[in-house]
């Protein structure tokens, strides 16, 4: 499944991501795997390496959490959130008066907006 996971569905929304091809071979290997739907927190990732990070903006579909449920057999287990600094907002939108996930894992480090 290539989408964002995001409040609402919508067919097309801005992604900020690292470009492989700009990033360059003196770069991490994780730098690629650097995305957020926030362009600030995709180019934030700048301070740690100490340099100027290619950041590219890409259209991207996004599912709100009911679609993704539905396209998927209707039933969620275990929901694993990593928004690069957005969880406790999506996690805000999770209808738990119909998906009751049994386990979910959320990443809790970034500032809570």
């Amino acid at each position: 499944l290539q989408a964002a996971l995001c409040a609402r569905s919508a067919p097309a929304v801005p992604f900020y991501a690292v470009s492989p091809a700009a990033a360059g071979d003196d770069m991490p290997s994780w730098v690629t795997e650097i995305g957020s739907l926030r362009s600030d927190h995709a180019r934030g990732h700048q301070g740690i390496l100490g340099r100027e990070i290619p950041v590219e903006q890409i259209e991207v579909e996004c599912l709100g959490f009911e679609d993704l449920v539905s396209r998927h057999g209707g039933v969620m287990d275990v929901l694993v959130v990593d928004a690069e600094g957005a969880d406790v907002d999506l996690l805000a939108t999770l209808p738990l008066d119909r998906l009751r996930p049994r386990v979910i894992v959320f990443e809790a480090k970034h500032e809570i907006s």
